[in-house]
């Protein structure tokens, strides 16, 4: 069976439409990263790589099927001046919930890990139905190697969530921050 997907790239913005199966999520990631290429911002391969990964798996894991056995999701890719903001919109309008992974877990600490390394990150409701989130991720001048070490403890669970470093969202819950909204319409 084959999986609905369309693709298109202008000046500024990747627009992605799609059907999430477990085969889509490797080949998104890779066209974001190849479009970061493009605009000169190889610096945010990597992060943007991880967050296109977390939230694509995200909608395929928690969202229903629709009445076709489909998993439909709207993905934006949009350069800002100093980085990039990645959207993901899916029609499911329940928000997602901060679990309480044990180190001995496998899963259940994505949304963690992408918000540790976002420079912002919002999710909230769309007009539209279903629900948009999103990550901001800025290139700094000289980019930064290897991982604040505060966030490291957070990897392996809540404390993620108190850490004073400031490119991790310390205190913040998973709902839409008053003051963060990405630039312009975030995913439509």
């Amino acid at each position: 069976m084959g999986v609905r997907a369309t693709a298109q790239s202008n000046s500024g913005h990747l627009v992605i439409d799609l059907d999430i199966a477990p085969r889509t999520v490797g080949l998104v990631r890779a066209m974001a990263v190849a479009q970061l290429g493009l605009w000169g911002l190889d610096g945010l391969s990597d992060m943007t790589g991880l967050a296109v990964s977390e939230l694509l798996t995200n909608v395929f894991q928690h969202t229903a099927p629709d009445r076709d056995g489909k998993r439909p999701a709207h993905i934006t890719l949009t350069r800002i001046p100093d980085g990039v903001t990645l959207c993901v919109h899916d029609t499911d309008p329940k928000l997602p919930r901060q679990l309480a992974a044990s180190p001995e877990q496998t899963s259940g600490r994505g949304l963690q890990l992408v918000q540790a390394f976002a420079d912002k990150f919002g999710v909230a409701p769309s007009p539209s139905g279903g629900k948009d989130v999103w990550v901001t991720f800025v290139q700094d001048e000289e980019p930064e190697h290897g991982v604040p070490a505060s966030v490291l403890p957070g990897c392996l669970g809540p404390a993620l969530f108190s850490s004073p470093e400031p490119r991790v969202s310390g205190g913040r819950s998973w709902a839409q921050v008053p003051g963060d909204d990405p630039p312009g319409t975030c995913c439509r």
